[in-house]
């Protein structure tokens, strides 16, 4: 009898072992149920990106790795029902998504991924858990001036591309901090916002623009429907904020009428594109001898076309005494035709002076980063 229990008793153990194992390796298979990364990039499960647009978004990356420091990952998948997780939505994919694969450097947490799924006919670009929600506002913008738009008209490659783009240039500028406004204050706004807005509805609704071709009047275009009239580069100059427009619709002829509302001091016009999407970067460069000038280097920049050139110059001998905050009063404005700019390729940039990232010493980028759920979603 004894020994008919004792076997009864291991059997049951042997039983319980096995469920064990069973539910164990349950959960280690819906752990790794997420896409294995193919890429250090580009990860195109879904097949809707060209080589050019590749070559374009590992170019994005290397200048982000370069200047930042900060990861990017594309992903492109059909739909997230093709993958045995527990994620309900597009949010919750992105999120496991990207703590599965570690973006980004471990301490500094700041990998960023940029998601989509095509037949679910949604995106979302995921930030790392060391920017917080700072950036949530820059990657919506992103999403819907840059990435939508194209979308809509089944360009996913270049949406893509423009969606990295805008992912960089978002970046280059610092975090939003909505939580410091006050909510009484808000309230206030509100009701300026309000009034403001009635009569401004009141002046356009006077003063209503004529179509140049059929010559009706035109309708004003509801604000989240203006960016589809843009060019790409107003579209650009939009999302940098160095002009907003109006967009006047004719309904007889679908003519449309773009007209600049307001424009940045802070921005210049690209020598190149034209449009108002050049930005300046300064950096300084001791001389290799003690007692040697300073030369400071001017970099100008486009957001919209990539233009860029640089001049270097001598600064006053205050500025060697003083440092940088002398070099930074130092007389930079003057750029004529004449000057000594010397259009050279990105290769040729000297980000050592204003950046500490190295991208070639891995000691200095620890895979393995991590997202709160951060960031912004968008359909189409």
């Amino acid at each position: 009898m004894h020994a008919r229990f004792t076997r009864f008793l291991a059997h049951c153990v042997a039983l319980l072992i096995m469920a064990l194992f069973i539910g164990q390796a349950a959960r280690v298979g819906a752990q790794s149920a997420y896409p294995q990364r193919t890429d250090p990039i580009v990860n195109d499960f879904a097949g809707i990106l060209s080589a050019a647009d590749r070559a374009e978004l590992k170019k994005v990356h290397t200048e982000l790795i370069s200047t930042r420091g900060a990861e990017l990952v594309i992903v492109t998948i059909g739909s997230i029902g093709d993958y045995d997780v527990p994620a309900q939505n597009i949010e919750e994919f992105a999120t496991g998504l990207f703590n599965s694969w570690g973006i980004g450097d471990r301490n500094r947490n700041d990998g960023v991924m940029l998601l989509v799924a095509v037949r679910d006919r949604n995106v979302r670009i995921e930030v790392g858990r060391g920017y917080g929600s700072g950036y949530n506002d820059a990657m919506q913008q992103v999403i819907d001036t840059a990435i939508l738009p194209t979308f809509r008209a089944s360009s996913y490659g270049t949406g893509i591309v423009a969606g990295a783009q805008g992912i960089q240039e978002a970046l280059a500028a610092p975090p939003s901090n909505r939580s410091a406004y006050v909510p009484l204050a808000i309230g206030g706004v509100a009701v300026a916002a309000v009034a403001a807005g009635g009569a401004v509805l009141l002046r356009r609704r006077r003063k209503r623009e004529r179509c140049p071709s059929c010559k009706a009047r035109m309708r004003l275009a509801p604000a989240h429907q203006t960016a589809q009239y843009l060019s790409p580069g107003q579209q650009v100059e939009v999302r940098v904020k160095s002009r907003r427009y109006n967009v006047w619709v004719c309904k007889r002829c679908g003519n449309s009428k773009s007209v600049t509302t307001y424009r940045s001091t802070e921005l210049e016009r690209c020598p190149s594109c034209q449009f108002q999407t050049l930005y300046h970067t300064t950096s300084l460069q001791a001389g290799k001898k003690p007692k040697s000038p300073m030369r400071q280097r001017i970099e100008r920049h486009c957001h919209n076309c990539g233009f860029h050139d640089h001049r270097t110059e001598t600064l006053p001998q205050r500025a060697h005494v003083s440092g940088f905050a002398a070099a930074q009063s130092a007389d930079t404005s003057s750029y004529s035709a004449s000057s000594s700019y010397d259009s050279s390729s990105s290769s040729s940039y000297d980000y050592s002076s204003s950046s500490s990232y190295d991208s070639g010493n891995s000691s200095s980028f620890d895979s393995g980063g991590s997202s709160a759920g951060d960031g912004a979603s968008g359909s189409w």
